[in-house]
């Protein structure tokens, strides 16, 4: 049996020798970031910017017809682009007491209840009507004092609503059935129909990505209205979503932005896609998918703005184990890497077509991504100079209300962050797990709870982020030293190393063992490990003079 070799260190200087010791294994790790400084904007671009949204809203109020609907999409979609005007221009701030919105409104709730009993009720149009629903109400007031609207850059600031009256509520509830109804049984949705709650359903795997990401708007505007939303079925689909990503791609330099408005690199993503629907029913796209399975623009960023809405609904929920959260962070990242790789405002990538809807779906990536750059380009800056450059004279985009709405809707950055779940957490990668508490996890739990700290220890090279990981982890005390030297003795080179590094770091101890070596002989390193653990657990008590487990 191998002798016990231990020495004291600082945790600083310890660190340093254990990354320099692993840092061929830690070589393409992908670190969490704390959100950017964003980028610089011109006062002539901001100008510009409220200008085109002033000129777009005003085009489109003036395509409001006397019934107070909307044209377009009316045989397949009844509702539909009354809804998404509607939002759209609440959105860049037309108030909700402004005689054209409660037309629009009331016609809005009569031409649902008989797109409703007729049976003719889609998840496009029901997921548009929930958003609207959800608008803020107390947001239109504001902007009505000021003459102007809501401007550039103010969306995060808007007032609290006061909550949906009891007859909006009962209607978001019948709308948060159909949604919840009409989800397959893997977790996805194809266009929709009205189901009894009382009938059987039969099995179907017919769905599409776009169909699914706005069920999951829709569902999201409810769970903001606080409406309720079963979680199961955010987490089927938060499960499908991440089983039906792109399984491998390129290797791809993650950027974010100086104070000075420069990039760096921070991480390396691996940057995986999104088709139209995945090779079969909840598997992966394989490389060389038919047209339809492809990855393209508008489906992988509408799919990276649903898995964070769904992760932000999850997250402290019960049956939403730190392994999953896991997964579904680097599915965000992994998408953004394949946005920022394929990047344009000029078309949509993969595919050519549905241009402006793929322009939405990048602005929802990057708002709920919580994100500036895609690759090294500014995503808003290069859409908002694309669309000002395209708008045409009387202030419409391609003679299309849809068009336009998409078009304001990016322009207005009109997507609501999450308060949680984004890509990037606000703490730059621990404030989203739940330290207190852990030691009483059964064994499973506990094990994806470990297995998450190793993840983001892996995917940061920040020292103040690790030290937060590492202050939770010896909180947790005794329980963690097992999990971890089981991880030292099993995984890929950079579990191994992560794991030694916050053993390492959380007892203040350097016993023989290398994360690189053969299997045989890390075995025989951990020998030591497990004897002085056997040792010395009864005793192991965080010290607070050097926050390390130590011997009392």
């Amino acid at each position: 049996m191998l002798s016990v070799l231990s020495s004291r260190f600082s945790a600083r200087s310890l660190r340093a020798g254990v990354v320099a010791l692993t840092a061929a294994a830690l070589l393409w790790c992908a670190p969490a970031v704390s959100a950017s400084t964003g980028a610089e904007r011109s006062q002539d671009f901001v100008r510009n910017v409220n200008r085109g949204i002033d000129r777009g809203a005003e085009w489109l109020l003036k395509q409001q017809r006397m019934d107070g609907t909307w044209p377009g999409y009316e045989r397949d979609y009844p509702v539909g682009m009354t809804a998404i005007a509607y939002h759209t221009l609440r959105t860049c701030g037309t108030p909700r007491s402004d005689r054209r919105m409660v037309a629009a409104y009331n016609a809005m709730r009569r031409d649902y209840v008989k797109a409703r009993d007729d049976d003719k009720l889609r998840t496009y149009s029901a997921a548009l009507i929930m958003m609207a629903i959800a608008d803020d109400p107390v947001a239109g007031s504001a902007a009505k004092k000021s003459g102007r609207g809501l401007r550039y850059g103010n969306q995060t600031k808007q007032k609290k609503s006061k909550g949906l009256s009891d007859r909006d509520r009962a209607w978001m509830h019948e709308l948060v059935e159909f949604m919840e109804l009409n989800q397959t049984p893997f977790g996805a949705w194809r266009y929709g129909r009205k189901v009894s709650r009382y009938e059987a359903r039969e099995p179907s795997y017919h769905y599409d990505h776009s169909n699914t990401q706005y069920a999951l708007l829709g569902l999201k505007a409810a769970s903001r209205s606080g409406v309720e939303v079963n979680k199961d079925v955010y987490l089927r689909a938060l499960e499908h979503l991440i089983l039906s990503q792109e399984e491998k791609g390129p290797r791809v330099a993650r950027f974010a932005v100086r104070k000075k408005g420069e990039t760096f690199a921070k991480a390396v993503d691996q940057a995986r896609g999104w088709g139209y629907y995945s090779f079969e029913r909840g598997t992966r796209i394989r490389s060389s998918a038919p047209d339809g399975q492809q990855a393209t623009g508008s489906m992988t960023s509408g799919a990276v703005g649903a898995i964070v809405i769904c992760r932000s609904e999850l997250l402290g929920k019960r049956g939403y184990s730190s392994r999953l959260d896991a997964r579904a962070e680097t599915s965000i990242w992994d998408g953004l890497a394949w946005l920022g790789r394929n990047f344009s405002v000029t078309e949509n990538p993969g595919r050519g077509g549905w241009h402006f809807y793929y322009l939405y779906g990048l602005e929802r990536a990057g708002i709920l991504g919580g994100v500036e750059l895609m690759g090294e380009h500014d995503w808003y800056g290069e859409g908002a100079q694309f669309l000002l450059d395209d708008q045409r004279r009387d202030g419409e985009w391609n003679g299309s209300e849809l068009d336009t709405c998409y078009a304001l809707l990016f322009l207005k950055r009109g997507t609501r962050p999450v308060a949680r779940g984004a890509a990037i957490t606000p703490s730059g990668g621990g404030n989203s797990i739940r330290f207190d508490g852990a030691a009483d996890l059964g064994e499973k739990d506990f094990e994806d709870f470990v297995d998450l700290v190793v993840s983001r220890w892996n995917r940061t090279r920040d020292g103040a982020v690790r030290d937060e990981l590492l202050g939770g982890m010896v909180r947790v005390g005794a329980r963690i030293v097992p999990s971890l030297i089981k991880r030292m003795g099993a995984g890929d080179e950079m579990e191994r190393a992560a794991a030694y590094a916050i053993l390492v770091d959380a007892t203040g101890l350097m016993l023989a063992y290398d994360p690189l070596q053969s299997a045989e002989q890390r075995m025989e390193d951990l020998v030591a490990w497990e004897v002085w653990f056997m040792t010395n657990q009864k005793r192991l008590r965080l010290d607070p003079e050097t926050g390390h487990l130590t011997v009392r």
